[in-house]
């Protein structure tokens, strides 16, 4: 293994966390709440926060480490001096709750970094039983301070999608109800927790459930009222359908904030959000593999998407530019042209197979 990882290079970069997800394929995990990111969105996601040698990286939720292994090798990619790539080591932190995982994520970084990224092992919610400041305010856990005071630039993340009371602080679940017992945000109130602990203007960067942008029930849209004031939605991403195949069978989206600028004191044009319908990356399902890029188009994929981002361009069946409320579906679906000229008989026949199949297997007579 270690003849692969070499941290001037980003072949085996993420070898480790390679590992656990060919593991967990064989084995009966009790933690269901566990979804890892692919590799290539997480490049995708550190390519949107615009990762530069100077970046102070932060993630929350970190797993195996692969948001960091992602972004600490396109820092030092960027990087000139032996001096500037110890500094892009260090501006890397994790934290991580799963003493098994932060185990392997620690590894992960000691490999790679030397010793000199940081992860913590706990959590960044929970809060210590019975202590207050001068204020009366709860103290928050070690791993919070240490949060507070990393003063992180770049956030990315991928949340706890169905935390249950027993992983949360009591204040973080005290209107879910009695009858409620796992997350009815889906992780979106983890976001902004996050968000609003974060430095002004830290891009915040992270993969949610789609029931998060498209959701009209009055949690969510209280929760998108409160990001709006306090926050700026820069883009949110469709993401691909089985991005966690052979795992977690969710089906994402990907949001990008700035911390700490509200929403409405943009110009104008800043207000629109841009919203892009992401869902083919060229990865297709193969047995004992997972997701992999049969035919090689990864690469160009990639570089579409990050370019039709950071040039806002609406193209017809990708993306659009959309001013959003609280009551809108956060998602290009809801909003965009749809791009008629790309649209065949095999496409129609596809549907009607898919939709009688459908009627087979569900209408009862």
């Amino acid at each position: 293994v270690m003849a692969h990882i070499d941290d001037t290079s980003s072949e085996g970069m993420d070898i480790l966390s390679h590992f656990l997800l060919v593991f967990l394929k064989y084995v009966n995990r009790e933690d269901k709440n566990q979804a890892f990111t692919p590799g290539h969105i997480a490049h995708f996601m550190c390519r949107l926060a615009r990762i530069n040698r100077n970046s102070k990286v932060l993630d929350p939720t970190c797993g195996s480490g692969t948001f960091l292994i992602n972004a600490m090798n396109l820092a030092l990619s960027k990087c000139e001096t032996n001096e500037e790539r110890l500094t892009a080591k260090k501006n890397m932190m994790g934290v991580e709750i799963d003493e098994n995982v932060y185990k392997i994520a620690t590894a992960n970084m000691l490999t790679h970094s030397g010793g000199l990224a940081n992860i913590v092992y706990g959590s960044c919610l929970k809060k210590k039983d019975a202590e207050f400041d001068e204020d009366g305010n709860p103290i928050p856990d070690e791993a919070l301070d240490i949060i507070k005071k990393f003063n992180a630039d770049v956030i990315l993340m991928n949340p706890p999608y169905n935390a249950s009371k027993g992983q949360v602080p009591a204040d973080y679940s005290s209107d879910w109800g009695d009858k409620v017992a796992t997350d009815p945000t889906k992780g979106l109130r983890f976001v902004k927790r996050i968000a609003d602990v974060a430095k002004k203007g830290a891009i915040v960067v992270a993969l949610l459930p789609q029931q998060c942008a498209i959701g009209k029930t009055e949690k969510i849209q209280t929760l998108k009222t409160e990001i709006l004031s306090k926050h700026t939605l820069k883009a949110v991403f469709t993401m691909p359908n089985d991005l966690f195949y052979p795992g977690a069978s969710a089906v994402v989206c990907c949001m990008v904030l700035v911390a700490g600028i509200p929403h409405a004191d943009n110009d104008p044009d800043d207000q629109e959000t841009f919203l892009g319908f992401y869902k083919n990356d060229g990865f297709e399902k193969r047995k004992h593999l997972g997701r992999i890029d049969v035919n090689d188009t990864w690469n160009d994929i990639e570089n579409e998407w990050v370019s039709l981002y950071f040039k806002r361009t609406a193209k017809p069946g990708m993306s659009v530019l959309k001013k959003l409320t609280n009551t809108d579906e956060w998602c290009a679906e809801a909003h965009m042209d749809t791009d008629y000229s790309v649209l065949t008989d095999t496409n129609f026949e596809t549907v009607v197979r898919n939709f009688l199949a459908y009627q087979i297997q569900n209408v009862t007579k």
